[in-house]
């Protein structure tokens, strides 16, 4: 039998080898070059980022503890804050921390005006306006210390002890105000009493203006004495005036006013008491003291302002 061949004389056979050949180098080719462009479109290992070393996690304890917490207050809608026309109308405030967690902002009674009723100047000298340690250092003696919250007395004894004199004046006519806080009461006597004093010693006549605990009844006692025999206890000091009035233990501003023979003694800024000094003090008396006295009574008081009319 005569075998058959191709076009051109070769074997159809290995012609046929050929042609698988060379597809299979073709095919091989092509996935070589699909490679290459995935390589390059993706980027070579050296410019992949790097994972820096991390430290390795704490496991999370399965024990579980619950803290009680605080219940969060309501919120409330915030008010907005006048803008005072000057540092001196913003009024001075005194931070408290209740029990429950929270600080209130309280409002410390501001200074009244410091005129005098009637027909003297509008705007008085001020004769003493004392805040702080250093203001208070210079009186301290006695039962009373001066300390970073303000003039202090403890309270601890009984015995009547010279009133503090604060600042002389020109007259007669004064005001004297004090933020005080009543600390405590001494327990092994009864008639305790702290207050303001003023007068004229040249004169005779010193004048007070307080609050006594008295021993036959449990309602403290606001009053206007007669001071000016301070050595027999101001308990014995002869009475003028009186109404009842509880300081209880806040803080609270005091005012004494002396003006033409009558008295005014106002607690932030109410009047609680008023009554006439009689025989008044001489208009033309210039040796007018004021001050302060603690019998038997624990006191802090943190300010102290003496204003008088303007000569």
């Amino acid at each position: 039998m005569s075998r058959q061949t191709g076009f051109g004389g070769q074997d159809s056979d290995g012609r046929a080898l050929v042609w698988a050949g060379a597809t299979a180098a073709a095919v091989i080719l092509l996935l070589a070059a699909g490679v290459a462009i995935v390589w390059m479109l993706g980027g070579r290992p050296e410019d992949l980022p790097v994972v820096a070393d991390q430290a390795p996690h704490t496991p999370t304890p399965r024990a579980l503890s619950f803290n009680q917490r605080a219940a969060t207050p309501p919120s409330s809608a915030e008010s907005p804050t006048p803008e005072a026309s000057d540092p001196g109308d913003v009024p001075a405030v005194d931070l408290a921390v209740e029990s429950g967690g929270g600080i209130v902002i309280e409002a410390t009674p501001s200074l009244m005006s410091a005129s005098l009723e009637g027909d003297v100047a509008t705007e008085p000298a001020t004769i003493l306006d004392a805040s702080s340690e250093a203001d208070f250092s210079p009186f301290a003696s006695g039962s009373w210390a001066a300390t970073e919250t303000g003039l202090v007395n403890e309270g601890s004894t009984a015995v009547a002890e010279e009133w503090l004199r604060l600042a002389s004046v020109a007259n007669p006519d004064f005001a004297l105000e004090a933020e005080i806080r009543v600390d405590s009461v001494l327990a092994t006597v009864c008639d305790q009493s702290f207050g303001f004093a003023g007068g004229s010693p040249s004169a005779g006549l010193v004048f007070g203006a307080g609050v006594i605990f008295p021993c036959a009844s449990d309602s403290p006692r606001a009053r206007f004495t007669n001071a000016t025999t301070w050595q027999d206890g101001y308990n014995a000091d002869p009475l003028i005036a009186d109404a009842t009035f509880d300081p209880g233990d806040e803080w609270r501003t005091y005012r004494f006013e002396l003006k033409d023979g009558e008295m005014r003694l106002l607690v932030d800024g109410e009047e609680i008491l008023k009554g006439s000094a009689d025989p008044a003090i001489d208009p033309a008396a210039s040796d007018v003291e004021t001050g302060i006295w603690s019998q038997g009574i624990g006191l802090e008081v943190r300010r102290v302002m003496i204003v008088a009319p303007a000569e």
